[in-house]
């Protein structure tokens, strides 16, 4: 079987990467020690917010006075915000880190004002948060559109980016990281440009410091518009340390909590192509519906690598280092660890250089090189020779899915098209 040549690095992917602290070190500045900003305004408790999860946030946010009620004299807690909104809050957040009192100005006659902005009550917040990050103008803002809801990701940028402009710290108090269940930090990509603190790691910054602490134990992050009241928690962390939440999220595997298998068991074996569990999970991940399409999707998978090799395919050594730390990069997410990654990134690579050979290189150019490459997949496919191991054949899949529905794949999507490419649905 194929793989000795890979032992010390799937040896070293089996210990992979715990996650990393944001731990204060002798070059970070000391945050203070009580609240951020002092209240400017006496709290009068908005009728909808008293009981609720938010209520102490609430009171922190209104008495600094970065965040109003509604006319109907209720706050809305669960109501959600748009980027107009948001960005009003972050700019009188400035405006008050910066010695203001949060009352932001006018916009200034002549000033340069894209045609959506103009005339509308929120254009002076983008002229004046564009200016305090940085920027020429208020198209640098565009992305956030007047016209949209505001995401929980939106908030936790333009927050970073206030607190990276103004010089403020936050300090570590939880281990997090490198990935959250539902995202790939790494991968994140956010709206302001420039940054130096971008998105992915705004989010984690935010995870150690206590500002955010995710939708469920796992500590996912979690989709869908901004609510009043996930606002003001963020905000209320941010300016009061006593508001930040200390926490250790549960690991999520998705091997052993959705399959509910051991990792290192072998569960198949594709014309002597041992898989574990382990290796077995991206498929699972990403062809749920039933257990007999991801098993098929494993073997189409597995027999797309074999006709690679059959095609002299040989990744170099500094290809499969690289391999190595992308995977690396990604532990964690989905709930997948570094060797179930490397499994899945190594196959596509191989996969991915059969495909193009079969169009472009020696014996395999040819006009129809991408029939011919299916066609043979297909005849590897169809004549493989596969063992199922008990434990795989008696799984129970409507548990799987059960368990899978209770996870934080419940509220994420495994990206279908990150690997699969050229092999098809």
């Amino acid at each position: 079987m194929r793989g000795n040549r890979l032992a010390s690095i799937m040896l070293a992917l089996s210990l992979l990467i715990l996650p990393v602290s944001a731990a204060q070190t002798e070059e970070d500045p000391v945050y203070p020690d009580g609240p951020l900003l002092a209240a400017v305004r006496e709290y009068a408790p908005f009728p909808d917010a008293v009981g609720t999860w938010c209520a102490e946030a609430v009171r922190t946010v209104y008495e600094t006075g970065l965040v109003d009620g509604r006319a109907d004299g209720t706050y809305g807690p669960f109501d959600t915000l748009t980027c107009p909104h948001i960005l009003a809050i972050t700019a009188r957040f400035h405006h008050r880190l910066t010695g203001g009192d949060g009352q932001i100005p006018d916009t200034p006659e002549g000033t340069a004002v894209p045609e959506e902005l103009r005339g509308l009550w929120c254009e002076k917040y983008y002229v004046y948060l564009a200016s305090a990050l940085g920027y020429s103008g208020p198209e640098a803002l565009a992305a956030f559109s007047p016209r949209e809801n505001c995401s929980r990701r939106d908030f936790v940028e333009l927050l970073s980016a206030v607190l990276e402009r103004t010089g403020q710290y936050l300090p570590g108090l939880n281990t997090a990281g490198p990935n959250l269940p539902d995202l790939y930090l790494s991968s994140v990509t956010g709206k302001l440009p420039g940054l130096s603190r971008p998105l992915g790691d705004a989010i984690l910054y935010f995870y150690a410091a206590g500002i955010l602490t995710g939708v469920d134990r796992y500590g996912t992050f979690g989709g869908g518009d901004l609510t009043r009241g996930q606002a003001a928690a963020m905000l209320a962390r941010i300016l009061d340390p006593a508001q930040r939440v200390r926490f250790v999220p549960e690991p999520f595997d998705f091997c052993r909590d959705v399959l509910g298998l051991e990792p290192e068991l072998t569960v198949m074996v594709v014309n002597g192509y041992e898989i574990t569990a382990n290796q077995f999970s991206y498929a699972a991940a990403v062809r749920p519906s039933s257990k007999e399409e991801a098993m098929a999707f494993a073997i189409r998978e597995t027999s797309a690598f074999q006709l690679a090799f059959q095609a002299d395919y040989e990744a170099p050594e500094e290809d499969l280092a690289e391999l190595y730390r992308e995977a690396a990069s990604m532990s964690g997410y989905g709930g997948l660890n570094g060797s179930a990654w490397f499994f899945a990134l190594q196959r596509n690579a191989a996969i991915t250089w059969a495909y193009d050979t079969y169009g472009t290189y020696g014996t395999y150019a040819q006009e129809d090189g991408e029939a011919s490459f299916f066609a043979d997949l297909q005849a590897i496919s169809d004549h493989a020779e596969v063992w199922i191991s008990p434990a795989l054949e008696t799984l129970d899949w409507g548990a799987v899915l059960l368990r899978r529905q209770q996870s934080p794949y419940a509220r994420m999507s495994l990206q279908r098209s990150y690997l699969v490419g050229t092999i098809g649905a």
